[in-house]
């Protein structure tokens, strides 16, 4: 027990803390779209389950997200493997506005895109940044 509450003290001091779990809001400002996408296809590399990626995302991310039933596609050839027939997507939130989102007309900054086969195996991540300038 007590092992584990001095890993997490030390975890917390050192610098790269932030990076260790998840991306300040910050961050997403200064890193490009391919930098984001490579952070994060280290946590849920192509191969992962739905499974191994609906708990990134509920017990890392802390984020809700949603399933849709067809793939979507950010802009045409936004991912970069083929798009077929059963693919779904999974979206969510990567960062947000915070407690000022009801001053803008969206309410995230960065949300991200896992692609799936219909057999439920990650195919693809993308993301898409807002109109904000972000």
């Amino acid at each position: 027990m007590i092992k584990k509450i001095l890993i997490t003290i030390l975890l917390f001091l050192s610098p790269n803390f932030s990076q260790a779990i998840m991306l300040r809001p910050k961050d997403y400002k200064r890193m490009s779209v391919d930098e984001i996408r490579k952070f994060f296809l280290q946590r849920t590399p192509i191969g992962s389950t739905r499974k191994d990626v609906e708990h990134f995302i509920q017990q890392e991310l802390h984020k809700k997200f949603k399933v849709h039933n067809f793939a979507i596609g950010l802009k045409p050839g936004s991912y970069a493997v083929p798009i077929e027939d059963g693919d779904f997507t999974m979206e969510a939130p990567l960062t947000s506005y915070g407690f000022v989102k009801h001053l803008f007309l969206g309410e995230h900054l960065v949300d991200g895109f896992w692609l799936f086969t219909k057999e439920g195996i990650l195919k693809d991540f993308q993301v898409l940044r807002h109109w904000d300038g972000v």
